[in-house]
Order: C-alpha cells, then structure tokens, then sequence
C-alpha cells in the first residue's frame, strides 16, 4: 500500500538517482511497483521524472589532442581443438540432486539415424524421478508434472506424469527447471 510517507521516500530517492530495483529493495515492492507509481505520479503532475538543474546548460568540450585510431592488431591464431571431451555438468549436477541419469542411446540405428542425432545442438537425457508415470499428452491430466521425456519427434515421447502441486513440474523436475533468484 502506498502511503504518503512511502511516497515521500520514493520521490526523495527517485530524485537522487536511485535505480527503480534499488527504491523496490528499500520500501519492501516489486521494480514494477515503483515503476508504475512513478508513472503515476507524473501522469497526475504530482512528480517530475527528471528535474532540471538551475542555470544553463553546460556543454562539455573535448579537451587536449584528439585521440589517435587504434594500431590494427594482428589477427589470433585458430585455437587448438579440445582434446578431451567436455564434461558432463549436468549429468554431474543430475546425480548430485539425487536423481538417476540414463543417457538416451538409440539402438541399432541406421547412420544416416546416427548422423542426424549427432547434428543436433542439444543432447538428450531422460531424467528418471521418483513417482515418475511416464503418460503421453492425451493422457497427461490437469495435477501431474508436464516434464518433457525423450524427443517430441519420436512416437515414444512422453511426459514424467508425476505428482505435482501449483506448478508445471513435480519436485524434482521443478529443481531443474526454476531456479532461485540471486
């Protein structure tokens, strides 16, 4: 709620400079609060986003020799190609939260299969959660966890179908998925 002295202290600290996150912090609101109040206030004339300094205007003039371009650098040698595989981070994060990882490996696939998986920029893997009911869309109903499981082009794709309150995901799978503000 906004009362005469909250809105005293955001026009004192709106006036300093304060960044709208920083006046949120302060007086307990969202950045989107004090937004909104702000335009507020202006749009009723009770506030004046940028008050202008008394006097002229000052004009700042460079000063001193101009600065000369820059000597063009010589271009950097190619890197080297890795030669160790990256690694697993989130398998390795996967299994630290507890959960089983199975790696998705298609079996005996034709290579023109293999070359178009391994063409593609993101890597699957299918992450086992306790609970899990794996159920296709049809299936999937209003209370159970939205998880997507395996590729969506694949007619084994599924959904985790786990237990789930007040969000997409079931608790596992919401660990992955939402992460804690900073």
């Amino acid at each position: 709620m906004w009362t005469l002295d909250r809105i005293d202290t955001l026009k004192s600290l709106w006036s300093a400079g304060r960044s709208a996150a920083i006046i949120a912090c302060e007086l307990g609101v969202t950045r989107n609060a004090v937004i909104g109040k702000v335009h507020r206030l202006q749009e009723a004339g009770e506030f004046d986003t940028f008050p202008r300094p008394p006097g002229p205007p000052v004009v700042r003039l460079p000063s001193g020799p101009a600065r000369k371009a820059p000597a063009a650098r010589p271009p950097k040698p190619p890197a080297e190609p890795r030669t160790k595989p990256a690694k697993p981070r989130r398998a390795t994060l996967l299994r630290q939260m507890g959960m089983d990882v199975v790696p998705a490996t298609p079996a005996q696939a034709r290579p023109e299969q293999l070359a178009a998986e391994r063409s593609t920029a993101w890597t699957r893997a299918e992450v086992r959660a306790p609970g899990e009911r794996p159920c296709t869309l049809i299936e999937l109903t209003h209370d159970r966890c939205r998880w997507p499981l395996g590729d969506p082009a694949a007619e084994s794709f599924r959904y985790c179908g786990g237990a789930r309150a007040h969000k997409s995901y079931c608790a596992h799978h919401g660990a992955l998925a939402y992460q804690p503000r900073r």
